[in-house]
């Protein structure tokens, strides 16, 4: 028996609504009629047609209340969704992938009908996108942001960072597009949860998910960052705007492995440095390539080169008072670091160069970063912000004008300069107007230009 849309919505309705509508029913019922209804799904024999996978993620899933996402709920509906994605040829296995998950289907007479390919969840972290077009896509962000269980909200932001990462697709400028179009509807989401910070004023409910949203947002484009230039530093990227400038001095003490016959020693870093250049460091002093041997914090592989030294001690959780030890493993020549793939040749591609030159970006990031949350500080919010801020790139057409502004300590002069270079990459500025003023009031060109360096210097790291 095959349950069509019309089955499936009589199904629901008794495992899915009857429960809510019942004063002493107990809230595990529901959940047990949920797991049910995947289970006709994922367990064979599956029974749910294409048609009803759509009909029940379309009008009944993706109107559950988000915030209230159970683990149960979660999963039936990633089950439902994911399963949707592969039924429309929109999210794939691998091409080369014998083992994908399939279901014959039987026609009246008993023999092989068509072929369905299944979605199971030991297997759903190898599927990739062809198109992200998909039906609850916007209750999968709902959930991302608004569940209160922490576990379903890493697995939701999981799946989302997946579906933009694992893309079965080799055009640049289509994962190019695909990646500033998803940073910018992170940032509309981020701006919203920030304004809502701000009117929460004394009300804690509301404060508090307000921040859980910045914060998990801040979280998916800051993985979205990790994930794409994961393992390496594409070369001609642009410094991580916190390795411009210095941070704390730390000593490292290096613990080479027991088959290079030499002693532990200690390697002078700064909390701004990348791990790159550590690498490159410790490459030299053990005479071995650097792509041959892998870095061991606090017990976890240090894989992103273009992390600074500060982030990798935070995620080992550790101060910055103490001693710091990294570990020091080769590896064959069969297991040495490949090339990193990056999806994309052009720096200005990466998603650390397309978040930087999103409008308003640097605004909403400093915001955060000097905000006070319900308890009176900046908690994991303010943290993330300053966080990311470190992390992407210094805005160079702020910089050379900033720079411009600068020269030589005349601001009037300094103002002309900065103005030509802005205008010659098709910018505009106030600082053109200072020139303009200039030609008749050479005094008001100074304030014009000074004011200029003072928004400049409040809007966005240079």
């Amino acid at each position: 028996m095959q349950i069509e849309p019309a089955m499936g919505d009589r199904m629901w309705t008794a495992v899915a609504e009857t429960s809510t509508s019942t004063a002493d029913a107990p809230r595990t019922f529901r959940d047990q009629g949920l797991k049910w209804i995947k289970k006709l799904l994922t367990k064979a024999p599956c029974s749910v047609t294409e048609d009803s996978v759509l009909h029940l993620l379309g009008a009944r899933l993706v109107h559950e209340p988000a915030e209230k996402m159970t683990k149960s709920g979660w999963s039936t509906f990633r089950t439902f969704f994911m399963q949707a994605g592969l039924d429309s040829g929109k999210l794939v296995f691998p091409e080369d992938d014998s083992e994908a998950p399939e279901l014959v289907f039987l026609n009246e007479d008993g023999d092989d009908g068509s072929r369905r390919v299944l979605v199971t969840d030991h297997r759903a972290e190898e599927i990739s996108a062809r198109d992200i077009d998909l039906v609850g896509l916007d209750q999968l962000w709902r959930i991302s942001l608004d569940t209160s269980d922490d576990a379903v909200a890493d697995d939701a932001l999981n799946l989302l960072i997946q579906l933009h990462t694992d893309l079965a697709v080799n055009d640049e400028n289509y994962v190019t597009n695909l990646h500033r179009d998803f940073l910018a509807s992170t940032l509309d989401r981020l701006r919203e949860a920030a304004k809502a910070m701000d009117d929460a004023g004394d009300d804690a409910v509301a404060m508090e998910m307000a921040e859980q949203r910045a914060d998990r947002c801040i979280r998916i484009a800051r993985a979205l960052i990790l994930e794409t230039e994961l393992g390496g530093m594409m070369p001609g990227a642009p410094l991580p705007h916190g390795a411009t400038f210095p941070g704390n001095d730390i000593s490292i003490e290096i613990i080479p492995p027991q088959n290079i016959k030499m002693s532990r020693f200690k390697l002078a870093s700064n909390t701004h440095e990348l791990v790159k250049t550590v690498r490159e460091n410790i490459s030299r002093e053990i005479d071995f390539p650097s792509n041959r041997f892998r870095l061991i914090f606090c017990g976890k592989i240090v894989e992103v080169d273009n992390w600074l030294m500060r982030e990798t001690i935070a995620r080992g959780h550790d101060v910055f008072t103490s001693v710091f030890r990294m570990q020091v493993q080769l590896l064959s020549p069969d297991n040495a670091r490949p090339r990193h793939d990056f999806g994309v040749s052009s720096p200005a591609s990466l998603p650390r160069s397309l978040l930087a030159n999103q409008p308003g970006a640097y605004d909403v990031f400093l915001k955060l970063a000097e905000s006070r949350g319900a308890q009176g500080d900046g908690g994991s919010v303010q943290s993330s912000a300053q966080q990311i801020l470190l992390s992407l790139p210094t805005q160079q057409q702020i910089k050379v004008e900033l720079c411009a502004l600068l020269a030589g300590g005349n601001v009037a002069a300094g103002a002309e300069t900065a103005a030509a270079a802005v205008v010659a990459a098709g910018e505009s500025s106030a600082v053109e107007a200072a020139v303009a003023a200039a030609a008749i009031d050479p005094a008001r060109a100074v304030a014009m230009a000074r004011a200029r360096l003072r928004e400049l210097l409040s809007q966005s790291p240079a």
